[in-house]
């Protein structure tokens, strides 16, 4: 933690959470963004380009710039009760040396580069809190997982055979409520 743009994903989690964020950039902040998925497929894709497709030895790819508010807001069409503060700190004065865009006019000619993502803010911020709430319930559902071995290698050394009704004789029985993250936000 504690990166220049450890934000850009902190703040999914908050929003979660259902807690105020602190941002460390300034809402104006603008920088560049792709998805992993996006920017994957065009790693394959370059490697797959003819090599006398290409015009350069290195390449930029983008998909979209935004800044901390503009991601805010789109959390807010979703949850509207998030909040969010800003408190720019050096991380702020980094973010802001880098370019608010990058040109990647050239893997887009030389060998088709495109995100198949819909590259804006709202398509960003709906896949992340989609993404950051299933994998919270997957974390969950391992642990139910985890605490239910425990507990019947627990029973077994015990010499406990309960079958829940305390009478013996049988398998533990457990009664587990499964996390679920708010409705409309689980793939």
């Amino acid at each position: 933690g504690g990166g220049t743009t450890d934000w850009a994903c902190a703040i999914y989690e908050a929003a979660l959470d259902g807690v105020p964020f602190t941002c460390a950039l300034a809402p104006d902040t603008a920088l560049p963004y792709a998805f992993m998925p996006d920017v994957l497929a065009g790693i394959q894709a370059l490697m797959a380009a003819p090599a006398s497709a290409l015009t350069r030895r290195t390449y930029s790819v983008s998909s979209f710039s935004t800044t901390p508010a503009e991601v805010a807001a789109s959390i807010q069409k979703i949850l509207p009760a998030f909040k969010i503060a800003y408190a720019p700190d050096f991380r702020d004065g980094i973010a802001r040396q880098w370019p608010a865009s990058l040109d990647d006019a050239p893997a887009r000619s030389d060998w088709g580069w495109a995100p198949a993502v819909a590259p804006d803010v709202a398509a960003m911020s709906a896949a992340m809190l989609e993404r950051v709430a299933a994998r919270r319930v997957r974390e969950a559902q391992a642990a139910v997982v985890a605490t239910a071995a425990e507990v019947k290698a627990a029973a077994k050394s015990a010499g406990a055979g309960g079958n829940g009704s305390g009478r013996g004789g049988g398998t533990p029985r457990l009664a587990v409520a499964a996390a679920a993250a708010p409705a409309g936000h689980v793939m």
